[in-house]
């Protein structure tokens, strides 16, 4: 009404909205198969997305499988059997250590020495219900968690190659793992001297069930050899070559 009421006091050319009508038009015209070929590319995106997904469970499902043929056979070319004992290290704990006191009744030792590897692990615990199995079943898997406070390596590769300038190394706020077992039901103790290293190795092998041992290291313990960095194995370094 207002619009009728202006055009009638006062009358304009309405010809210049035609060329806004055709500018409109011809932007419209533009954008419309951009947005076309957009929406087509992302499905196109989408379905390589999920059927990269399917290929991965695939594999991650013929990986599993093939991993327990694989201990199987490890476990059956040992001849394992309850009055074995076995040390697993670096292996990937909640794997072999697991499977061969489950399947064979052994007795089995893993450990883990650092902060990163001990947290993967306790996720790997607590998605498998691994503490409630090895404490419902009393399955004899011994864990030795060394604590060094310290990203190892990490701090050990800037101590030797990059003049101790650490970064992003420092685990001193690193929680007591004893009392972390013991809250999820584990038998478990610290180790914190040198002296008292044999008699925790007897305790670790006297157990009949379950049982984590907390040992702290010094910080600055290295781990030899060592490669440095663009050096081959046939250049590895020990302690005797610094």
């Amino acid at each position: 009404i207002i619009l009728n009421v202006v055009a009638w006091a006062r009358h304009w050319d309405s010809y210049p909205f035609i060329f806004l009508d055709l500018l409109l038009t011809f932007q419209a015209a533009l954008a419309c198969p951009v947005l076309m070929m957009s929406q087509n590319r992302q499905a196109r995106l989408n379905e390589q997305r999920n059927h990269l997904d399917l290929q991965i469970n695939l594999l991650a499902e013929q990986e599993n499988t093939e991993m327990l043929i694989l201990l199987r056979k490890i476990c059956e070319k040992l001849d394992l059997g309850p009055t074995d004992r076995v040390l697993e290290i670096g292996t990937g704990w909640g794997g072999f250590a697991v499977y061969a006191a489950a399947t064979r009744g052994c007795h089995v030792t893993t450990t883990t020495i650092s902060r990163e590897q001990h947290d993967y692990a306790l996720s790997r615990v607590r998605e498998a219900g691994v503490p409630a199995t090895l404490r419902r079943y009393e399955l004899p898997v011994k864990v030795v968690l060394f604590d060094n406070s310290a990203l190892g390596m990490v701090r050990q590769w800037q101590e030797l190659f990059h003049d101790r300038r650490y970064s992003e190394v420092d685990l001193s706020d690193n929680p007591d793992f004893a009392l972390v077992a013991q809250s999820m039901g584990l038998t478990s103790f610290r180790v914190d001297r040198r002296q008292d290293v044999d008699g925790a190795i007897d305790q670790l092998l006297a157990a009949r069930g379950p049982v984590l041992a907390h040992v702290i290291i010094h910080q600055e313990a290295n781990v030899w050899p060592i490669v440095g960095p663009g050096k081959s194995n046939s250049e590895m370094m020990d302690e005797v070559t610094l």
